[in-house]
């Protein structure tokens, strides 16, 4: 999984580890504020 980390990964590559970290931290705060719109019902 972390190949990436021997060598200097390249744009491209740096571009979709950056979108995909930034999705996924997305990804837990809308399942966050959903669950807790179903909590206070």
């Amino acid at each position: 999984m972390f190949t990436f980390a021997i060598e200097n990964p390249s744009a491209t590559e740096e571009l979709w580890l950056t979108i995909g970290s930034i999705g996924a931290c997305v990804a837990a705060i809308v399942v966050g504020l959903i669950a807790l719109r179903n909590r206070r019902r």
